[in-house]
């Protein structure tokens, strides 16, 4: 179904991180006297709209790697970008129109992975700094370039 083990990896932690976020912003809103069903629901809704987004992003990648042809995969990218951004937008108008959810908590959980990505590639580039000076550590029995007498 997905491409690798990466991209269940990804969507766990985003899934994680996305509920996690869900949790503080629905406690500010208690805190200050504003939770109400419309801002749990438009909380859950623009989670599950956001989830789902990059869910689909991870197949159409995965799709798209097996594709030899350039161009189409170009092509078929932009389309499935466009499809999901569609979507995404008639889901949250649905959830603001119909279902007359609150603008803040429906909006704010489409900026979590925004928020995810910035942490995660922080913890990313802090984990290969470590690997690196690991590496770069000369091993214990081994010379060092100095002479001893």
């Amino acid at each position: 179904m997905f491409a690798d083990t990466a991209s269940k990896k990804e969507i766990t932690y985003l899934t994680l991180t996305e509920v996690m976020l869900l949790g503080v912003m629905l406690a500010v809103f208690l805190a200050i006297g504003r939770f109400s069903l419309p801002v749990l629901i438009g909380g859950i809704v623009g989670t599950c709209v956001s989830l789902g987004n990059f869910v689909l992003m991870c197949l159409t990648l995965g799709k798209a790697v097996k594709d030899e042809d350039d161009s189409h995969r170009t092509t078929f990218l932009r389309m499935s970008q466009s499809l999901r951004m569609l979507g995404m937008f008639v889901i949250v108008l649905i959830a603001l129109l119909v279902l007359k959810t609150n603008v803040i908590s429906t909006l704010l959980p489409l900026l979590f992975p925004r928020l995810y990505a910035i942490f995660r590639n922080f913890q990313l580039r802090k984990e290969e700094k470590k690997i690196a000076e690991q590496h770069s550590e000369p091993e214990s029995g081994q010379d060092d370039g100095e002479e001893t007498e």
